[in-house]
């Protein structure tokens, strides 16, 4: 049976970050992180080691609940989403049938106190509230987990439940729980009674950073070395009228740059690097794309113009790379 999730358009992006599907090479970045001690201190279930959290990672109901968080193609963290049915009496039990949800997290403590946790977990609130059609959120922590439940406040979630040494630990013992939730209409309205125009402005808002996130999406896969080493893969991302103007002061033309870029990349070449990678939506179905790459120990400063041709799916059809010592 398919999950939910695998009924949205992904990936999805919010002003900074990049929400998606889990992919078998995110195995060695998310157990990077989720192996700290802070972090894996307050997991639900933690593997202490590389071959344990393999075998769990590649369980089909735990893909099936998890996304991705990325940064400027770096992954951060990753969120779940369990949906579940609710509660009800015998006769009208149908109606409730996957009417929930719980919400859980884990990030990259490199990576705190920028707002990122915020921000993702909100992305994923207005999806399942929006497309997924939920009625309902929550979230359960340990009361000494206090970034986790902080978070859920700045989020406006509700504390429904304060239990006393009920949880238990798998090192320090019973400890106080916590159980937060929060309704779509709570959450339409907003905090303090935010209009729901507000609302509809926002979700523009995030529609424009979904057309940067999965023009970011396109170019990162366009500079793997997996695509660069295969004609198909590269042809698939340029545009008929594909053409650039390179680093090295070359032009190349859609005829022959998917083969000459294979001929000059290795299969398990190491990638491209990218920094301050930032998109701007010019136009409905236009995107540019401005970062910093290193490659060789060259670097260059590049820019890229993605067109939409089918949701989803977009194909760079400009592209221009200057050398640089900075």
């Amino acid at each position: 049976m398919s999950h939910p999730l695998d009924t949205l358009e992904w990936p999805v992006g919010t002003e900074r970050l990049l929400l998606r599907r889990p992919m078998r090479d995110d195995l060695d970045a998310t157990w990077a992180f989720r192996r700290l001690p802070e972090v894996h201190d307050w997991l639900g279930a933690a593997t202490a080691t590389y071959d344990a959290y393999r075998e769990r990672y590649f369980r089909e109901k735990r893909l099936a609940d998890l996304l991705i968080v990325e940064l400027d193609g770096r992954v951060i963290g990753d969120l779940m989403l369990k949906v579940e049915d609710g509660w009800a009496q015998e006769e009208v039990a149908d109606q409730a049938k996957c009417v929930q949800g719980e919400l859980g997290w884990a990030f990259d403590p490199a990576f705190g106190g920028k707002g990122y946790a915020t921000e993702a977990v909100r992305a994923l609130i207005d999806l399942c509230f929006g497309p997924l059609g939920l009625r309902r959120l929550h979230a359960d922590c340990f009361f000494d987990n206090e970034p986790s439940w902080r978070l859920m406040e700045r989020l406006g979630m509700r504390r429904e439940l304060h239990s006393v040494r009920e949880s238990l630990h798998r090192t320090k013992g019973w400890l106080d729980g916590l159980s937060y939730a929060l309704l779509a209409g709570e959450w339409n309205a907003g905090p303090n009674g935010q209009a729901v125009e507000q609302r509809a402005a926002d979700r523009q808002e995030n529609a424009t950073g979904q057309q940067v996130a999965e023009a970011i999406a396109a170019e990162f896969e366009s500079l793997s070395p997996a695509c660069r080493a295969d004609p198909s893969c590269l042809e698939r991302l340029l545009a008929p009228d594909f053409h650039e103007f390179g680093a090295s002061g070359g032009e190349l033309g859609y005829e022959g740059t998917a083969e000459l870029v294979a001929e000059s990349t290795a299969i398990g070449s190491e990638t491209i690097k990218v920094e301050n990678m930032r998109g701007q939506l010019l136009a409905d179905g236009l995107v540019m794309l401005k970062y910093t790459s290193e490659n060789h120990g060259r670097r260059s400063n590049r820019t890229s113009l993605w067109r939409r041709v089918a949701p989803g799916r977009w194909q760079i059809f400009h592209h221009q790379g200057t050398i640089t010592n900075r």
